[in-house]
C-alpha cells in the first residue's frame, strides 16, 4: 500500500507545481512565494547591479552583519535564472577567507567597469529582467538569497525585489553608512532601489562603523580580567624597601657617643668647679644621633615603571595614526596566519583590528589565545591596523574563539 501512495504523492506535487506555474504565467500581478526554509542570517547578499552603460557593468556584494568574523571557506555564490532552470557558479572559497563584522566582499563581471576594484570576478551576466543571487554552502542549503524582477524560482525570499534601472542597483536596507542589516526573508521589503551604487570590497572599512557609545559598559568587565597581568609591577616596590634597610646599619656607629661618658668621670675628680662648667658643654656632640634614616624616600623610583594603560579595541581604532596603544583581546586567527606569517586578527567585546607583525611568525599562538599587545595604530589598504613587534605580544591564556556564524 505504501508503494502506491508515494507515486500518487509525487504526481500530486507535480500537478500542483504545474498549476502554480500556469497561474504565474497568466496573472501579471506578483504573487508572494511560499516562506523559505532557511533561517534569517548574519551573512547576507547586500547589493546587486544588473547593468549600466554596458550590460557587463554588474556586480554582487555580500556582507557580514554579525559580531564575529566569518570564514567563507566552503561557501559559494551562484546566479539562478528567473525560472530556476539554470544555476551558474560565480564565486567559491576553498581556502580560509575571513570576513570581519561590518565588512563587505565585492564580486564583479570580468568585462565590466567594476572588475579592477572587485575582490573576485566572474564571467557571464545577470538577466536585467529577473533572476536570483544565492549564497550557500557548496552542495548545501542557502544561507541567503535575493530574487528580483520576474524571478519565480525557489530561491526568492517572499516576493522578488523590483528590477533596478540601468546604472542603479538594489541595496539591502537601511543602506549607506548605516550598513545593510535588515533581513526579514522578504526581498521586496528588505531592498530598495539605489540610484548611486557604491560597492564595497574587503579593503573598505566596516559599515556601520563601531559605535563609541556601547563601549563603556562592556569594556569595564573585559579590561578587568587582564588586570592580573599587571600584578608583576608591584614586585618592583619591595626591591625599593631593602634599599632603605641599607642606611639602618649605619646607626650602630652612633653608639660611639657612649665612649664620651668615659671621659666625663675622669673630669669629675678635678676639684675645680670652674673647670666643670667648661666640661659640661662637651655633651653637645649628642646631636650626632640625628643620623635619621631619612634616605627612606628612595622608593620614589617606582613611579617611573608606570605601564601604558590598556584601552579597548574600539578606543584604539579611534586613535590617530602613529599613536601607541595597548590592547587585550582574543586572537580570531592563528598569529601569523595571513600575509606569509605577518598578519593576524584580534577582537574584544568592542570590536576587532588587524595585527601586522614586524617579522614573519610560523606556527604562532593559535586562535582563541588571549593576548596583551602593544603597537602603533595605522591604516593598511584602508584597514585599521596595529603595527606590532612580536616581542610586545604577551600570551595571557586561552579562551574559546567566537565560532564562524552563518545564521542566527
Amino acid at each position: 500500500m505504501e508503494r502506491r501512495v508515494a507515486p500518487l504523492a509525487a504526481l500530486f506535487v507535480m500537478l500542483s507545481m504545474g498549476s502554480a506555474a500556469f497561474a504565474a504565467a497568466t496573472d501579471p500581478t506578483p504573487v508572494p512565494l511560499a516562506a523559505v526554509t532557511w533561517p534569517v542570517s548574519t551573512l547576507l547578499v547586500s547589493e546587486i547591479q544588473t547593468g549600466g552603460a554596458s550590460a557587463s557593468d554588474e556586480f554582487a556584494e555580500i556582507t557580514n552583519v554579525g559580531s564575529a568574523t566569518v570564514d567563507l571557506a566552503g561557501l559559494v555564490v551562484v546566479y539562478v535564472t528567473s525560472t530556476g532552470s539554470t544555476v551558474t557558479r560565480k564565486a567559491s572559497w576553498t581556502a580560509s577567507t575571513l570576513l570581519g563584522p561590518g565588512r563587505h566582499l565585492f564580486l564583479a563581471n570580468t568585462s565590466g567597469i567594476y572588475a579592477s576594484l572587485a575582490d573576485a570576478t566572474y564571467s557571464g551576466g545577470f538577466a536585467a529582467t529577473g533572476g536570483a543571487i544565492v549564497l550557500r554552502a557548496v552542495g548545501g542549503a542557502p544561507v541567503d538569497a535575493v530574487g528580483w524582477g520576474d524571478a519565480t524560482n525557489t530561491f526568492v525570499e517572499g516576493s522578488a525585489a523590483a528590477v533596478p534601472a540601468a546604472g542603479s542597483s538594489i541595496e539591502r536596507m537601511p543602506g549607506g553608512l548605516e550598513g545593510n542589516t535588515t533581513d526579514t526573508n522578504a526581498n521586496a521589503s528588505d531592498f530598495f532601489s539605489q540610484a548611486s551604487p557604491n560597492p564595497q570590497s574587503l579593503a573598505a572599512p566596516p559599515v556601520p562603523a563601531p559605535g563609541a557609545s556601547p563601549t563603556p559598559s562592556p569594556t569595564s568587565n573585559p579590561t578587568a580580567s587582564p588586570a592580573p597581568t599587571e600584578t608583576p609591577l608591584p614586585t618592583i616596590a619591595p626591591t625599593a624597601t631593602p634599599a632603605a634597610t641599607d642606611p639602618v646599619p649605619t646607626d650602630p656607629p652612633a653608639p660611639t657617643a657612649t665612649s664620651e661618658p668615659s671621659a666625663i668621670p675622669t673630669v669629675e675628680p678635678s676639684p675645680t668647679a670652674s673647670s666643670e662648667p667648661t666640661q659640661t658643654p662637651t655633651p653637645t656632640p649628642e646631636p650626632t644621633p640625628p643620623s635619621t634614616p631619612e634616605p627612606t624616600p628612595s622608593p620614589t623610583p617606582a613611579p617611573t615603571v608606570t605601564p601604558l594603560p590598556s584601552v579597548t579595541i574600539a578606543e584604539a581604532r579611534a586613535q590617530a595614526n602613529g599613536t601607541t596603544a595597548r590592547i587585550t583581546g582574543v586572537l580570531t586567527t592563528q598569529l601569523g596566519a595571513l600575509e606569509s606569517g605577518r598578519k593576524a586578527f584580534i577582537q574584544d567585546a568592542t570590536g576587532g583590528i588587524a595585527l601586522y607583525l614586524d617579522v614573519a611568525v610560523i606556527g604562532g599562538l593559535p586562535a582563541g589565545s588571549v593576548v596583551a599587545v602593544i603597537g602603533t595604530v595605522d591604516d593598511r589598504f584602508a584597514e585599521r591596523t596595529l603595527r606590532v613587534a612580536v616581542a610586545d605580544i604577551t600570551a595571557l591564556g586561552e579562551q574559546a574563539a567566537p565560532p564562524p556564524s552563518l545564521s542566527q
